[in-house]
């Protein structure tokens, strides 16, 4: 396991410095960069007049090949900059280089984006925001379908760009990061169930399943511990409905986090949805009895509990290192 300091210094950045557009605009993002190397392999390898078989076996290769690649750079990149800047100055390099893979800063904005215009009844600009974060189509989507979206896509989101790669990085530390990020950026690019993907994208779809796996169940448990702090039914609304719902996604772990959101503030989330002008009958999440009607206030609510999950994560981290001290100082020996 990777050291806790390290863990709450790049998550610490994360949070302050974000993204920085002003840096991104002269130097590409490692996101960027990955994709950009995933899709030149796919570009060679993913041809129509292949077999099935074929498409999958050459898929299963660039995604290996692609994955590796990327983490050998990583082990390279730790240990270079460990080797010859050991200590302070190491540890704060590597953060730095980590904190560009964990997403709490960007996600908060994105979804900030979608609540300013809904407050102000501007309907257009809301659905050119959640568009930003959603896959399905939005041109036609009403005031309750855009916040629902960025309420789904915020819980969803934590989970894949904050829980998860957190997840990652404290068990094999920015090695792992490296690994969950190169994963979960090829499942988004390739991991589609269309008749490009389907059979190319087959081991990142996969594969992504299983890294996700115990991060989504975490995140939606965070959720809800998240919402203790406005009273134990909340808590309990949450774990229920996710405990009731989760399996109910199409996705074997984004129904977690979704229903857990859904059971803490009160309201309905999944449903039909449109993808390329064809509709999806999804799943609800929910009781019967909650309200269909959403409004901004949900959406400042559901960042509300994102920020005090990403906190109870701070506060977790800082009361390891104390007993870790603790315990380095022989107080308990």
């Amino acid at each position: 396991m990777t050291s806790p300091i390290l863990v709450l210094a790049a998550i610490a950045i994360d949070r302050i410095v974000g993204d920085p557009a002003w840096l991104y605009s002269k130097i590409p993002h490692p996101v960027s960069i990955m994709a950009k190397f995933l899709m030149m392999g796919e570009k060679g390898f993913n041809r129509p007049a292949l077999t099935r078989k074929q498409r999958k076996q050459f898929g299963g290769f660039v995604f290996g090949l692609y994955v590796l690649s990327f983490v050998a750079v990583a082990l390279l990149i730790e240990h270079l900059v460990m080797y010859f800047l050991p200590g302070f100055i190491g540890t704060v390099i590597v953060a730095l280089l980590a904190s560009s893979l964990i997403a709490v800063t960007s996600l908060l904005e994105h979804v900030q984006r979608v609540q300013m215009p809904i407050m102000l009844d501007d309907l257009e600009t809301a659905r050119t925001e959640v568009s930003k974060i959603v896959g399905r189509d939005t041109s036609e989507l009403d005031k309750n379908g855009v916040i629902r979206a960025a309420i789904e896509s915020l819980a969803e989101n934590f989970s894949d760009g904050v829980v998860a790669p957190i997840f990652w990085f404290v068990i094999f530390g920015f090695p792992g990061l490296v690994f969950y990020k190169a994963v979960n950026t090829a499942d988004s690019l390739i991991g589609h169930e269309n008749d490009r993907y389907r059979d190319f994208g087959y081991f990142a779809a996969k594969t992504d399943d299983v890294v996700n796996y115990i991060p989504a169940r975490l995140t939606g448990l965070l959720l809800s511990l998240a919402a203790l702090t406005d009273g134990i039914a909340k808590m309990r609304a949450g774990i229920r409905i996710m405990l009731r719902d989760a399996d109910k996604h199409a996705s074997p772990n984004a129904g977690w986090p979704e229903a857990a959101m859904a059971g803490i503030l009160d309201i309905k989330l999944g449903g039909p949805r449109r993808y390329k002008g064809e509709v999806v009958d999804g799943a609800w999440f929910g009781d019967e009895q909650e309200r269909d009607t959403m409004m901004a206030s949900d959406i400042t609510r559901g960042l509300d509990i994102v920020e005090r999950s990403w906190s109870v994560i701070l506060f977790a981290l800082i009361i390891i290192i104390f007993v870790s001290n603790l315990l380095l100082e022989g107080v308990f020996i």
